[in-house]
């Protein structure tokens, strides 16, 4: 890993998931997973911020708490303040259970301990808004071109729709093409495609077309349906309140608002 040319690269900040404190419970869930690697290359990261004299990437270790690692969090929490990661964040992951019955998500509450305070506004101090490299004319002619990837379905409807299905793709380690961020059931049909070949066009693939095609109102008539088609989640409505809003500032950075601005943002 070069951890120098990432720490040049601009980046504010970087999530590094590691869901345990040893090497047996880290690949209970991060199959094939060599801790010792993850945390040699973490190191490296805050050497290189060290020696470069940056504060960016703020780095985050993020830990999905399952009921087999969760008595492992103050060992980790702990490993990453001795590396120098700049905080520690407890997080609530999707249920598993489809493919490992022996996985389950620990009934905790997610939260952030901030074990660096300094980086808080480490990523305005990193925002250049004139960077010398922009070439203005070079972005003009890119925003008045067409774009060459159209979505060969009809709009999404008024009313009962899912938007992930026209604004996001989520892909894998794997490779594996979904809609959207919810683990997939053990049928398999929340995986609409897999990135192989080069200019493959995964966005428009059938599967995508019928899930489409069903929040347009059409019938699906295919034997092995989208997961789409039985989703549960509430699409008629924006899922987020005064209660979201908050949480996912205190997440972010808390300094960027002051307790008038969070009032206005959130109190509606």
């Amino acid at each position: 890993m070069d951890a120098d040319a990432i720490v040049l690269s601009g980046l504010d900040f970087m999530v590094m998931s590691i869901d345990g404190a040893t090497q047996g419970v880290y690949e209970q869930f991060r199959r094939n997973g060599d801790l010792a690697l993850v945390l040699a290359n973490v190191e490296k990261l805050v050497a290189a911020k060290r020696h470069l004299r940056k504060k960016t990437p703020v780095l985050s270790w993020n830990f999905l708490a399952f009921e087999h690692n969760v008595h492992e969090m103050p060992l980790a929490m702990e490993k990453a303040r001795q590396l120098g990661v700049n905080e520690f964040r407890v997080v609530n992951p999707f249920d598993v259970g489809w493919d490992d019955p022996s996985i389950r998500p620990a009934p905790i509450k997610g939260r952030v301990h901030r074990l660096d305070p300094r980086p808080t506004l480490a990523g305005a101090s990193n925002w250049n808004p004139f960077p010398d490299s922009l070439d203005a004319a070079i972005i003009t002619r890119a925003y008045q071109s067409p774009w060459t990837l159209p979505i060969h379905d009809a709009p999404a409807s008024a009313g009962h729709t899912c938007h992930w299905l026209y604004k996001n793709v989520v892909m894998d380690a794997g490779g594996r093409i979904m809609p959207c961020c919810g683990a997939p059931p053990a049928s398999g049909a929340l995986v609409f495609d897999q990135l192989n070949t080069p200019g493959h066009d995964v966005f428009n693939a059938p599967m995508y077309h019928q899930a489409r095609a069903h929040f347009a109102g059409r019938q699906v008539t295919s034997s092995h349906p989208p997961f789409c088609t039985q989703c549960d989640w509430d699409h008629t409505q924006v899922n987020i309140g005064p209660a979201e809003i908050r949480s996912y500032v205190r997440a972010a950075n808390p300094a960027f608002f002051d307790s008038r601005t969070l009032r206005l943002l959130a109190d509606f």
